[in-house]
This record gives structure tokens, sequence and C-alpha cells, in this order.
């Protein structure tokens, strides 16, 4: 059959657009044929943070981003409970652990569970409150996990939605106080 055709009937079978056909070489001489799963979606990431006394050296709040080959984004935003360096260090401690697991390909479920340890295993670590956003851009599908955070707002169509989901922050119980919510993101969602 043709290219076109082995594409559609692959596209059926997945449930998914694909790429065009492309030829890899493979380190046995032989050529590939490789088919890669189309993006629905792109994010527009931006943040931007507030410290109480102007000194953001020593602000509690800290927002990242992880993107994996595999299609999946995560936006992570920490609060070190409290002020000046205690939270800082907590709030920056859980960004970079979380970005370097998720990129790693680890579930959000476990690397949240295994920062809960790491927060509690340090009797001078703040706890850290916590909304972290999994975004499938090949499917749209979405999870939203908060642990002791502030109302998160989706604004979509003219319409504000809150997601809220009381808790306490991450660190201070022995399982991770987390509530997930599921959506699916839609073109031009915030």
């Amino acid at each position: 059959c043709r290219l076109g055709e082995l594409r559609s009937a692959l596209e059926e079978i997945v449930g998914r657009e694909l790429s065009p056909a492309s030829f890899v070489p493979r380190e046995d001489g032989e050529t590939a044929l490789e088919f890669s799963a189309k993006r629905k979606f792109s994010v527009c990431f931006g943040a931007a943070r507030s410290a109480a006394d102007g000194n953001f050296e020593l602000c509690g709040d800290r927002v990242c981003r992880a993107e994996r080959p595999d299609g999946y984004f995560y936006a992570v935003i920490c609060d070190g409970m409290g002020t000046g360096y205690d939270a800082s260090l907590a709030s920056g401690k859980c960004g970079i652990f979380l970005r370097r697991m998720l990129t790693a390909g680890m579930s959000a479920e476990t690397a949240l569970t295994m920062l809960n340890e790491i927060l509690r295993a340090d009797s001078d670590e703040c706890s850290v409150s916590l909304d972290l956003l999994r975004i499938d851009l090949l499917s749209g599908e979405a999870s939203l996990y908060k642990s002791g955070a502030a109302p998160t707002y989706l604004r979509r169509g003219g319409k504000v939605f809150p997601i809220d989901a009381p808790g306490v922050p991450i660190g201070i119980l022995s399982e991770p106080e987390l509530t997930r919510s599921d959506f699916t993101i839609r073109a031009g969602d915030l």
C-alpha cells in the first residue's frame, strides 16, 4: 500500500493523527519507517512572583515547567510556608526535584509521594503548598494535583471556573493529602 494509506490505517488503529512518514537508519544497517503522533496542543507559559518585602532571593514562591518528549507538559507552583530563607529553600527544592523527576518520566503521583517523604525527613524543612498541572499535549487530557494551595482558576471562553481542594500542604502528613482534578483542555484555555 502507499504511505498515505498506511498512515491513515495506523491513525485509525491508534486513534491519533500521525506525522508524515520518516525513514530512520538503525544501528544494524537497516532502515525503519517511523510515524509520530502529532500534538494537538502547544503551551504558552508565563509566571510572575511577588515577594512580601520585595526580596526575591528569599521569596517562598517558585514556578517551574517541564516538558517531556512523549508529549507531556507540566507546570508547578510551589509556595514554601512561612517567609524568608526557610520558605525559599523549601520551595526551591520542591521545584527542582519535581522538574527533574517529571522530566525523567516519573509519574506525578510517585514524584509527589517521594517529595512528601523528603520534606518530612528533614526536621528543619518547611511544608509546601503546591499545584502541579499535567497536560497530555497529544490528547488534551489534563490533571491538576493540589496540596494545601489556594484555589486555581480555569478561564475558558470568557468564563472563569474555580478548582479548589481543601487540604494541608505537602510535607506535614505521613501520606500526602493530594486532590486530583481531571479535565480536557480546549484551545484558548488559560
